[in-house]
C-alpha cells in the first residue's frame, strides 16, 4: 500500500502505518474472496488498489468529515466505498447496506477480523430502507459510488439524510445528469454544494464527486415502492 499511500497525499489524505496494514489486510481479505465469489469483476491486484481503494480514499477525501458521523454506504458492493472510509476515520459509525447478503456478510467478518467496530450491516433495498423510521432522515452522509442514474439515486438517498447533510455521489462525469436531476433536487429537498472532478492514475476517464445538500425534509411519500424510481425518474 506504499503507492496507494503517496498517491492519496496529493489530496492531503495522510494513511498512518496502521491505517496502511488494515487496508493491506482488507485487499488481502477482498481478492482472496473475490475469486470464490463475485464482489467485482475487477481482480488484478493493481486494479483492485487503483479502481476500488484510491478511489474510495479519494471520495472520502472530499467529504469533509470531523470523524464522528453517521455515514451509510449505499450499495456497497465490496466494501467501497465505506470499509476505507472507516479506517481513514475510526470514530464514524458506518452503515454498509446492499441487497446481496453475501455480500454484506463478507464485509461483516473481514470488519470483525480486523477490528472495526461501530458498524452497522442493512440487507435491504434502498427503496425500502427510506421508509423505515429508525434510518429515515438519520444520516449525516450518504455515499454511493456508481449506484445510478442521478434522479434516481436522489430519490434512493435523500430520505435517509438529515436536514444539513448530505450525499456525496461518486460517478463517471456525465454533465446532462445533473441538468436532467434538478427536478429531482428540488422535489426531495436536496440542493448541489460542489462539484469535483479527478482522474485515477492510468485512466483518461474523469471521475467527480458530487456533493448534494439537504436542505429541507423529504416528503413522505418517497422513496416510491421498489422499482419505480428506476422506471420512473423523477
Amino acid at each position: 500500500m506504499e503507492s496507494l499511500s503517496r498517491e492519496i497525499e496529493k489530496y492531503n489524505v495522510h494513511l498512518s502505518e496502521s491505517q496502511q496494514r488494515l487496508l493491506q489486510e482488507y485487499s488481502s481479505l477482498f481478492q482472496k474472496t473475490n475469486e470464490m465469489m463475485n464482489l467485482s469483476a475487477i481482480r488484478a491486484p493493481k486494479e483492485v488498489e487503483i479502481k476500488h481503494f484510491l478511489d474510495s480514499l479519494i471520495i472520502a477525501s472530499y467529504l469533509g468529515l470531523s470523524g464522528n458521523e453517521r455515514v451509510l454506504d449505499l450499495g456497497t458492493g465490496g466494501g467501497f466505498p465505506g470499509v476505507p472510509i472507516k479506517v481513514l476515520y475510526p470514530g464514524t459509525k458506518v452503515y454498509f447496506l446492499d441487497s446481496v447478503r453475501k455480500k454484506l456478510e463478507f464485509i461483516r467478518s473481514s470488519c470483525d477480523q480486523m477490528g472495526l467496530e461501530e458498524t452497522e450491516f442493512l440487507h435491504l433495498r434502498a427503496e425500502d430502507a427510506g421508509h423505515d423510521p429508525e434510518l429515515r432522515a438519520s444520516m449525516d452522509v450518504v455515499v454511493a459510488r456508481a449506484v445510478a442514474y442521478l434522479p434516481v439515486l436522489l430519490e434512493y438517498a435523500a430520505p435517509l439524510i438529515k436536514v444539513g447533510g448530505c450525499l456525496a455521489a461518486a460517478k463517471l462525469q456525465k454533465d446532462q445528469e445533473l441538468e436532467e436531476s434538478k427536478g429531482a433536487m428540488q422535489v426531495l429537498g436536496m440542493k448541489l454544494e460542489s462539484q469535483h472532478s479527478y482522474r485515477l492514475p492510468g485512466s483518461d476517464e474523469t471521475r467527480q464527486v458530487l456533493i448534494l445538500r439537504k436542505t429541507a425534509p423529504t416528503a413522505k411519500k418517497y422513496p416510491r415502492r421498489a422499482g419505480v424510481p428506476k422506471k420512473s425518474p423523477l
